[in-house]
């Protein structure tokens, strides 16, 4: 079992046809429902990167950080990804002193956060997860979806 595809939309903020590009680029997995837990840290992580990157940028950049991903999402403390803007190399970072070292380069650095995003996603699958296992909780589910179609705002009946 699995996320669907209109959940990955909804909970990373990036629509299908974005992720097709970016599997295009060598980004991502082919987009293909259902997703695990995994595919959508990746996705949000890289909707993170390329909201401050280019397009090869960010795939240099990531590149550097899918290995971790999994474990950046499970590590307590939070830990968050340090980029160097000049040089384009990335690393993971659980502390200050890292940070520090990361930037004592003397490039710039940009600092990832994506702790709230990635225990969003984490969160999101969760409750799919939950309302896909319960049976006969028919409300719940269309609430999570959005209710039927034809009660959605600008739905049509054929939907």
């Amino acid at each position: 079992m699995g996320i669907s595809e209109e959940r990955v939309q909804r909970l990373s903020g990036v629509p299908r046809g974005t992720r097709q590009d970016w599997w295009k680029a060598g980004l991502l997995d082919k987009p293909s429902p259902p997703y695990s837990l995994a595919a959508l840290r990746e996705i949000v992580v890289v909707a993170d990167v390329r909201a401050m990157l280019d397009l090869e940028s960010t795939r240099i950049v990531f590149r550097q950080l899918r290995p971790g991903v999994e474990a950046a999402a499970e590590s307590q403390p939070p830990i968050a990804a340090v980029i160097d803007l000049r040089t384009l190399h990335a690393a993971w970072v659980a502390s200050d002193s890292t940070v520090a070292a990361a930037a004592r380069r003397g490039n710039a650095v940009q600092l990832l956060d994506v702790t709230t995003a990635l225990a969003r996603a984490k969160e999101g699958c969760d409750l799919a997860m939950r309302a896909a296992t319960e049976p006969g909780d028919e409300l719940a589910d269309r609430r999570t979806r959005g209710g039927k179609p034809s009660q959605r705002k600008g739905a049509t009946p054929s939907e």
